[in-house]
């Protein structure tokens, strides 16, 4: 059904991309900033001096993942504690070199939004992206009522043990519904979250991913001919896509 509560996977991610070019449009990030310009303790200094925003942006800042014994051992866990688990390791490139899928580099852009804006991730997004669209259902946590619950417990039918829900991240695994995303997907078209300069940086294809292009926070591509944008988001129990086709949404 339509108000059912899903978990989006990595389809957060847009909303981290969102609400970073919202606070480069008003002028307190810059996206040729480094990292050590808003995480001045970050504890890789070399890292945090040579990776930009709009390379995290990107997924071209060489920042690697999350994903492994650390991330299950930390039901919830928030950019600062995730710095702490990942920051003193190297680069897993050289920032720029090439575009590589980097769920901590989305973490790191959400830290950066604490930073800027003097609030939790959490917070930030319902205020200046959830109630400005009119998603009222989203939100990182699970509730007890009107959430699927078929994408956790349909692993006994294979022996495998039930999964936990998901804790929403500046990297994805929130909740929402279909209503609520068609709400932000008219958001972004009519730019009621950015301005057109922004939302283009946001919808237009920039790096090259083998694949298609991404955007400083989209997948972008065509499909049966049509130009389209959005993102996905997949993990175990869960899989869910957001496609815009501008030619087609009013």
């Amino acid at each position: 059904m339509p108000e059912t509560r899903f978990c989006i996977g990595s389809m957060g991610k847009m909303f981290t991309a969102v609400g970073t070019l919202q606070l480069v449009q008003g002028g307190r990030i810059r996206l040729d900033a480094a990292i050590a310009t808003y995480l001045p303790n970050y504890p890789n200094s070399a890292l945090a001096k040579k990776v930009t925003v709009e390379q995290l942006l990107t997924h071209t800042g060489g920042t690697g993942d999350i994903f492994g014994p650390s991330y299950d051992d930390h039901a919830e866990v928030s950019p600062t504690k995730f710095i702490q688990l990942y920051g003193a390791r190297d680069l897993a490139f050289e920032p720029g070199s090439k575009w590589f899928y980097s769920n901590y580099g989305y973490i790191l852009l959400g830290a950066i939004i604490e930073e800027v804006s003097g609030k939790g991730c959490d917070a930030y997004f319902d205020e200046h992206i959830f109630r400005p669209a009119g998603m009222h259902s989203t939100s990182p946590t699970a509730s007890p009522s009107g959430t699927a619950a078929i994408a956790y417990s349909g692993a006994t039918a294979t022996g495998l043990k039930p999964l936990a829900p998901y804790f929403g991240t500046p990297a994805g695994g929130g909740y929402s519904t279909i209503d609520d995303l068609l709400a932000f997907a008219r958001a972004i078209q009519t730019k009621r979250l950015l301005d057109t300069k922004h939302t283009d940086l946001l919808t237009v294809g920039k790096v090259d991913t083998g694949n298609g292009f991404y955007s400083l926070g989209l997948s972008v591509r065509t499909r049966n001919g049509e130009p389209c944008y959005g993102h996905g988001g997949s993990a175990p129990g869960i899989n869910g896509d957001l496609t815009i086709y501008p030619r087609r949404v009013t």
